[in-house]
């Protein structure tokens, strides 16, 4: 939501010299980093509570 309102808002780009838009620049590369690094997070999470039970379990997943 913070970035809607510069949703349709174009710069130069200085690699380049063209307008371009900042959801395709700066927002899209992050959003796809950010989200390779959450699904590899929640894989090792989900690798290691399949190794604890009972109370570790509990405590792990809290």
């Amino acid at each position: 939501m913070v970035v809607e309102a510069y949703k349709h808002k174009k710069f130069i780009d200085s690699s380049t010299g063209k307008k371009t838009d900042l959801i395709y620049k700066d927002v899209n590369p992050t959003k796809k980093a950010v989200t390779k690094q959450l699904k590899a997070n929640l894989a090792q999470s989900d690798k290691v509570a399949k190794t604890l039970s009972g109370d570790k379990l509990t405590a792990y997943l809290t």
